[in-house]
């Protein structure tokens, strides 16, 4: 897939699991892509009244505290005209937890109707206090997600007052989890 991961950073935390999910398993379409359903977000949606594209909770073989989390989730959108934006963003929390944190602030995608395009949030979480080493930032980030299995959700909506907008997650989206058990 091309995309770089520092391994020594991962090996040097000691884990005692080490899994990537792929989120999505369908079957091929003719561009050899696969995506998961698609999901339609009605029209006059807001960042309170969003539609989930997609959600699962990732289950590791063991149970433990995360160490390192890797995201890379792209996303294909398309909105039904050319007046209004799509807005979408991901987030996650332990699994069962009340508070979502976001793993990045509301992407905003012009619509265009013509084509349906993909766009993508890569990014990584490593609890290693010299680490130095975040991409994603919520403030509350390092308290809501610590421990596994966890919930993930890609969530989005189209405020326009007519236009509805289409999404899928792209095959590519993965979420590679790090830790310890306890």
């Amino acid at each position: 897939m091309g995309d770089i991961v520092d391994y020594a950073k991962v090996q040097a935390i000691q884990e005692d699991f080490d899994e990537t999910f792929r989120l999505v398993v369908a079957n091929l379409v003719a561009t050899g892509v696969q995506y998961s359903r698609a999901i339609t977000a009605p029209s006059g949606g807001s960042a309170n009244s969003f539609t989930v594209l997609y959600q699962a909770t990732l289950t590791p073989k063991v149970v433990g505290n995360l160490l390192w989390v890797y995201f890379l989730i792209v996303v294909r959108l398309q909105q039904s005209g050319p007046l209004g934006n799509i807005r979408w963003k991901a987030q996650v929390r332990n699994n069962g937890g009340s508070t979502w944190a976001d793993l990045m602030g509301w992407s905003t995608v012009a619509a265009d109707a013509s084509v349906a395009t993909d766009y993508r949030m890569e990014g990584d979480i490593n609890w290693s206090a010299d680490s130095g080493y975040r991409n994603i930032t919520d403030a509350n980030l390092l308290t809501i997600l610590n421990s596994v299995p966890i919930d993930f959700r890609v969530i989005f909506y189209t405020g326009h007052a007519t236009e509805t907008a289409i999404g899928r997650l792209v095959s590519s989206s993965q979420v590679r989890l790090v830790g310890k058990t306890v």
